[in-house]
């Protein structure tokens, strides 16, 4: 091979492994089986429950903490130590964790749980592969450690759908309160 062709296939080479993302998780899946319509509203409810964490977070949340979350909640599930089958009101938002892990799986379980009070429960397979689903999704989008490439796609897809969160101020909860 020619020096030219040599380099050419070098940057080629450095070009891929930077498009790699960082963190890459076993537990993601790409493939199409869980992508059904009927899934579509679980879809929507992990990936909202995402977007809440990230408002929460004052957007400091990286791609790789949201993938490290969605890990432990199918590692959980699959163990027995997390369960949506038995539905109940979620808790006052007052007592969801600060620390980035806890704070996206409490939101997505928030999110989850609120959407299966409307929907009969897709059973714990389903909810595994919606997780992976979304792992999978992360690691096309993510590009290193620090990435938010997931978190913007996501907030402009669900912003497209009218799903917005953002943090207020007291004193803007104060003013909507009074409205009510």
């Amino acid at each position: 091979m020619r020096q030219k062709d040599l380099r050419r296939l070098r940057k080629r080479a450095k070009v891929k492994q930077q498009r790699r993302p960082a963190h890459h998780s076993a537990l993601a899946y790409s493939g199409g089986k869980y992508h059904k319509e009927w899934l579509v509203p679980l879809f929507v409810a992990v990936e909202s429950g995402v977007l809440m964490a990230d408002a929460m977070s004052e957007q400091t949340l990286t791609d790789a903490d949201v993938a490290r979350a969605l890990e432990q909640m199918v590692r959980d599930i699959r163990h027995g130590k997390l369960s949506f089958s038995e539905v109940s009101e979620s808790h006052a938002d007052d007592n969801l964790p600060t620390e980035t892990q806890p704070l996206v799986a409490a939101c997505v379980q928030r999110r989850v749980r609120d959407e299966l009070l409307d929907s009969d429960h897709p059973g714990n397979d389903n909810l595994i592969g919606v997780l992976r689903s979304t792992l999978g999704s992360i690691e096309v989008r993510g590009r290193g450690k620090d990435s938010r490439h997931y978190l913007m796609y996501i907030r402009r897809f669900l912003g497209k759908a009218g799903i917005v969160y953002e943090r207020i101020t007291d004193e803007q909860a104060q003013a909507l309160m009074e409205l009510e």
